[in-house]
Formats: C-alpha cells, sequence, structure tokens
C-alpha cells in the first residue's frame, strides 16, 4: 500500500495521505510533506528530537493543526523532520515524538 500521493496542479500541491488507521494518515501526510519540502527523507541522520502536543475541534482540523505544527518546527529550528512516531491519538489529540536533521549543525560540521 503506498503511503501518499503527491497532487499537482499549475498553481498549487497537494498530499493524499493513505492508512489503514488515523495514526498512519497523520504520519504519511507528515512524510508526503516533507518529501515536497525536501526530498527523500528516508536517508538523512538524525540529530533532532521534539515532543508535540495538540488539541483542535475535530480529526480535520487536528491533521490541519498538525501538519502546520511540522512546518512551524521545521521553519523555526531549521530541521527537516523525518520520523514522526504517534503516542495517542484520538479525534480531538495528538501526542507524538518527531526526528530529523537539524540544518545548522550540518552545516557547521560540514563546513568546518
Amino acid at each position: 500500500m503506498k503511503e501518499f500521493e503527491i497532487l499537482e496542479h499549475t498553481a498549487d500541491i497537494g498530499i493524499e495521505a493513505y492508512g489503514k488507521t488515523k495514526r498512519e494518515v497523520f504520519t504519511n501526510a507528515a512524510k508526503g510533506m516533507f518529501e515536497i519540502i525536501a526530498g527523500e527523507t528516508k536517508n538523512i541522520k538524525e540529530n533532532f528530537y521534539d515532543k508535540i502536543k495538540l488539541e483542535a475541534d475535530n480529526l480535520e482540523g487536528l491533521l490541519f493543526a498538525w501538519l502546520n505544527e511540522l512546518l512551524y518546527i521545521s521553519e523555526t529550528k531549521l530541521v527537516i523532520l523525518n520520523k514522526f512516531k504517534i503516542k495517542e491519538l484520538s479525534d480531538f489529540q495528538i501526542e507524538a515524538e518527531v526526528e530529523g536533521m537539524d540544518l545548522l549543525k550540518r552545516i557547521y560540521l560540514y563546513s568546518v
């Protein structure tokens, strides 16, 4: 079963995420978003870790909040995320641990 599909349009891009469970859909949506942002992320070395806890009024809002938070973390902390471990997920709340590559550490290590 494929994890996600990238949907391209003239002025936009989207992700259609698949999964047998809500956890798989949330994880695969995150993977798809970061593939759009950074290309293939499976082989990056993780040197960044964070915990996320979010709430929303419904499942659709929670998915939006999840992706929005991942994008916020990526942009503000200059990281590319590639591992998403969802600890708890309901229609209104998500708790997860994420890992990825800190781009500043990578630039510093390779420019020394």
